[in-house]
């Protein structure tokens, strides 16, 4: 009996172990993304570097694919720019109607909400 309660929490401790891997490497890998979505340098570098390491890049062409990188992820951040304005372009008239019918406390109410979205907007432009 004892013997199968040592295999068993030995199994259970490798489980947990694997558990453990699988949402630590979720968690990074999810980070980088974010990064790479921000236009984050460590990003780029970490992009970089692992496809040149795939594609066994010499230094011109990894300096090629660096500068490329680059070039998109400014696009992409100026794209970004654009639709983050049309984003609260879109918002501030739907504000404006929502508090064209709402009472007096229901709008102290809804200003408060709508602060959250506003500053995570404006954290999103900064980026």
């Amino acid at each position: 009996m004892s013997r199968v309660k040592a295999v068993l929490g030995v199994v259970l401790i490798f489980l947990m172990g694997v558990f453990a891997g699988v949402l630590g490497l979720s968690l990074f890998e999810k980070k980088i993304i974010q990064e790479a979505l921000r236009g984050s340098p460590r990003a780029t570098t970490l992009l970089v570097d692992r496809m040149s390491r795939r594609l066994d890049l010499d230094p011109q062409e990894r300096e090629l694919l660096r500068q490329t990188v680059q070039e998109s992820r400014q696009k992409l951040r100026e794209i970004r720019q654009e639709t983050l304005s049309r984003v609260e372009k879109v918002f501030q008239e739907a504000e404006e109607k929502i508090l064209a019918f709402l009472n007096e406390g229901q709008k102290g109410k809804f200003k408060k909400l709508t602060e959250k979205r506003k500053a995570f907007l404006r954290k999103l432009s900064q980026e």
